[in-house]
């Protein structure tokens, strides 16, 4: 029992690890309408509002945003589009 919890624990630490490392999303287009950012591949799913994506979305919309889809682009790298709600 205390070694799975102790497991547990040390991979938690790894995945904070992990994510604080994470380079911040990048804009990569904006129209005053909607904004595109660069990050991971991967859809954000129901629970975006979580995510340093959306944050960044916020930030450049300069009110709410509204996550629309995933967009691949390379086997690495995937392009948020968010719409801007003022």
């Amino acid at each position: 029992m205390r070694y799975a919890l102790l497991s547990a624990l040390l991979l938690s630490g790894c995945v904070d690890a992990i994510a604080a490392s994470a380079p911040p999303p990048i804009v990569s287009d904006y129209n005053g309408h909607v904004v595109k950012l660069m990050y991971h591949p991967y859809p954000l799913g129901e629970g975006y509002k979580a995510s340093p994506v959306y944050a960044k979305a916020v930030e450049v919309c300069g009110g709410d945003a509204v996550y629309q889809g995933t967009r691949q682009v390379g086997p690495y790298d995937g392009e948020h589009i968010f719409l801007c709600k003022r």
